[in-house]
């Protein structure tokens, strides 16, 4: 049913898009979970001992939305999506305790996208880094082929 497995440092427990299979309870070690926008890593939050990673897919995510990595060695144990399943619908599981996890699982649903969109909005890059070098060199040969030099240096760009 469940499995524990430990992670070494720097090792990916899953990755944003990619499809959603199990949730880690974390037993001991962190996990950074982050999104990947232009090139650069925003970071969401810290998780360690005893907190879950991946509880998405209790609510029917079909995908991860964001990676989890880990930050130190970490020992945690894997549950699949199945495992849950099962889990919650066992015979000796009361309707509150199926109704407290959706509840609680959808309500951090809401959480997470509204701290996800917070972190978004602070990232001040106006531009994808790896863009501002082919955007900076077309309008520098726009300049020079299509535009007329100035006696003082500046260019002018005829435009339609």
């Amino acid at each position: 049913m469940s499995n524990v497995k430990v992670f070494k440092k720097g090792e990916t427990l899953y990755k944003e898009g990619e499809k959603a299979t199990s949730l880690y309870i974390i037993q001991s070690g962190s996990v950074n979970l982050h999104l990947k926008r232009h090139k650069s890593q925003i970071d969401i939050c810290i998780l360690g001992s005893n907190q879950v990673v991946g509880e998405h897919v209790i609510s029917g995510a079909g995908t991860h939305p964001h990676t989890a990595i880990c930050m130190a060695e970490t020992k945690a144990i894997e549950l699949t999506v199945d495992d849950v399943k099962k889990q919650l619908e066992a015979p000796d599981v009361t309707q509150i305790v199926k109704f407290l996890t959706k509840g609680l699982t959808d309500k951090l649903k809401v959480v997470m996208k509204e701290l996800q969109s917070m972190k978004l909005e602070h990232d001040t890059t106006p531009c994808p880094n790896d863009q501002t070098a082919k955007i900076f060199g077309t309008v520098y040969h726009v300049c020079r082929v299509k535009g007329e030099t100035k006696p003082d240096g500046t260019i002018t760009v005829p435009w339609p």
